[in-house]
């Protein structure tokens, strides 16, 4: 199958399309209808921007806690109580380094 070929705008060569793309901006300006920011309305933008971080950041938090907290519960990698050691869920309720059944692993330890 032949690769797609390009039409119209996207067949130019590109510094033919960035003088076409050019001459929106300067005949707005020429006619007045550009849009200028002035500073109240930069505020409000920055403003805006700001709070929708601080928004994301909470939400961030919270799925982080989220998730620890189900970790807490479902994490597959646990650990002997008494020696630490990390069995995974290979080895079963027997802990291999000191010996002691499942009773004595708890997950998160």
């Amino acid at each position: 199958m032949e690769p797609k070929k390009n039409k119209g705008f996207a067949a130019m060569h590109p510094g033919r399309q960035r003088e076409i793309a050019g001459w929106g901006g300067l005949v707005a300006h020429r006619k007045g209808t550009a849009h200028e920011w002035d500073s109240s309305e930069a505020q409000a933008a920055g403003r805006k921007g700001g709070l929708k971080r601080a928004a994301n950041d909470r939400l961030r938090k919270q799925t982080e806690a989220r998730h620890d907290a189900w970790l807490a519960v479902h994490d597959p990698w646990t650990s002997c109580r008494t020696c630490g050691f990390q069995m995974g869920t290979k080895f079963g309720d027997l802990c291999p380094k000191c010996g002691h059944v499942s009773s004595e692993v708890a997950a998160g330890c």
